[in-house]
């Protein structure tokens, strides 16, 4: 199977748990919409985009793992997931749309890694128990002046790389957060240091594990200390 189709398992209600296989490169719209009873997910390697309204309304769904594969998550893929306390947002995401988290209001942290350049009108709009966001994207990503409405950021604090937090400072939204300060040593460390402690393991493009790779392109997935997954894809010549 390669692709899970629109609404696919929309308003499946008693559904608590989904396994996405490896070989799955593309869910379309609404596939998990309003599946208020999901609690977790597991995503394919290989995806590359999270749809529009792909998990919107997954009211039980407290934790994600994006893969890092994924370039883009579209327009309120994850709205009203109001139960999601934090979320990381993986390296290769280079965009996020319009009210991609809007009203996900359990939401208390979000790390935004360097790679995105763009985030659309009302992404974390309505995102009302917002502590702390973590930005390490250098330079400042492209922004809706409503990236954060309703989100109460004027309690809440922003973190960014110490060389721009000046500019920060003076743009909106993110001059809009009632505390701004520089990223800490640690938690640069943490970000920079994350793929050297992983346990690496790699599947070749059609999913299947490989335990010794020669020559090719594989996908290698990172178990990251504390549960954490991230994954890339690599070049062995």
């Amino acid at each position: 199977m390669t692709t899970i189709g629109v609404r696919a398992f929309f308003e499946c209600t008693s559904l608590t748990s989904i396994t996405i296989p490896n070989s799955v490169k593309t869910i379309g719209r609404e596939a998990f919409a309003n599946c208020n009873s999901l609690t977790s997910v597991t995503f394919p390697i290989n995806l590359t985009t999270i749809s529009e309204n792909t998990f919107r309304g997954c009211s039980s769904l407290t934790s994600l793992t994006i893969p890092n594969s994924v370039s883009i998550i579209k327009n309120y893929a994850f709205a009203e997931c109001t139960s999601l306390a934090s979320i990381t947002i993986p390296n290769s995401v280079t965009s996020i749309s319009g009210d991609a988290f809007r009203g996900c209001t359990g939401l208390t942290s979000v790390t935004i890694p360097n790679s995105v350049t763009y985030i659309g009108n009302k992404a974390f709009a309505q995102c009302e128990e917002l502590e702390d966001v973590f930005c390490y994207a250098e330079p400042i990503p492209q922004s809706a002046v409503d990236v954060f409405d309703g989100s109460y950021i004027e309690y809440a604090t922003l973190h960014v790389p110490e060389s721009a937090l000046e500019g920060y400072k003076q743009v909106s939204p993110w001059k809009d957060f009632g505390n701004i300060v520089a990223l800490t040593d640690e938690e640069l460390g943490i970000r920079n240091s994350a793929s050297s402690t992983a346990a690496e393991h790699y599947f070749d493009l059609s999913g299947k594990e490989v335990e010794t790779p020669s020559r090719g392109v594989f996908i290698v997935v990172k178990e990251i200390e504390g549960g954490r997954v991230e994954t890339e894809k690599r070049f062995i010549y």
